[in-house]
């Protein structure tokens, strides 16, 4: 593989996202449970969100706001031609997982993701 196909991948996952919306972990976490599994169409990284660059995941028919802390994961997936081959292939999900922050003397409730293999 030469340089130019190794590094100008651009937009490398070709899905259909007119009319998608934007949900929170939150959000589907409280109206599915914990025990969905959301297959993943392709990840891209937001560069205009007001906190910095975020991980965003492309669903079936919306968009996913994924956590700050995913940022650097995401960038090595979307560096990656077997990752990046897998989730084209519909292999790849996520399940939301919620847990508990300290933050100060309050405990906040966050969500997170735990990626999951979808069998063919």
């Amino acid at each position: 593989m030469g340089f130019a196909a190794r590094h100008s991948k651009g937009s490398v996952f070709q899905c259909n996202t007119e009319g998608f919306k934007y949900f929170k972990l939150s959000e589907l976490y409280k109206a599915d449970g914990p025990s969905t599994v959301y297959p993943v169409q392709g990840l891209y990284i937001n560069h205009k969100s007001e906190f910095g660059d975020a991980p965003v995941a492309i669903c079936e028919e919306f968009f996913v706001n994924l956590p700050a802390y995913m940022l650097e994961e995401c960038l090595d997936i979307l560096k990656s031609d077997q990752d990046i081959e897998d989730i084209k292939a519909g292999k790849v999900g996520f399940m939301i997982e919620e847990y508990e922050k300290e933050i100060g003397k309050k405990t906040k409730i966050c969500h997170g993701i735990r990626w999951c293999d979808i069998d063919e």
